[in-house]
Order: structure tokens, then C-alpha cells, then sequence
């Protein structure tokens, strides 16, 4: 199988949270909130780290993160997963 290239990933950091830093995987780059891997191959992965500290507004609640698939030079095969 060939790799996936330019693939283009939705992953804004989530509302409430201060402090924060992202770390890409390798060859991978993220400015909120668009994360661009430049190529990825069959059955490998890549990671976005975002950690931060809950800001008073948002103490007592829970705060949650999606991701969301946009685009890639392949037409998606699968987008059950996406």
C-alpha cells in the first residue's frame, strides 16, 4: 500500500484550558488548529500531544477534545474510522 500524503487534520485546542503546548509527532506540523502530516504510511500512526491546565472558569467541568479528518491527496477508503 502506498502512503496517505498531505493529510490534513481538525484538532483546535479545547476552550478552557491555559498554559498549553502541543508537540507534534516528527515530520508533522500543528498551528491551531489545523495539524498537517506531510505523508503516512499504511498501518503507521502519528500523534498530537496537547496538554494544559484548566482555567478557573472551567474547574468543576470536564473539557473534551475531538479530532476530525479533512483532507488527503487519497480519497478516504474508510471513513467509518475517520
Amino acid at each position: 500500500m502506498s502512503p496517505a500524503t498531505n493529510i490534513l487534520v481538525n484538532e483546535a485546542v479545547p476552550a478552557g484550558l491555559t498554559s498549553v503546548t502541543t508537540t507534534p509527532s516528527a515530520g508533522t506540523t500543528y498551528a491551531d488548529p489545523a495539524w498537517n502530516i506531510p505523508s503516512l504510511a499504511a498501518s503507521a500512526s502519528a500523534t498530537l500531544t496537547i496538554t494544559g491546565t484548566l482555567d478557573s472558569s472551567t474547574a468543576a467541568t470536564s473539557v473534551s477534545n475531538t479530532a476530525t479528518f479533512q483532507s488527503a491527496d487519497e480519497p478516504d477508503q474508510n471513513s467509518a474510522n475517520d
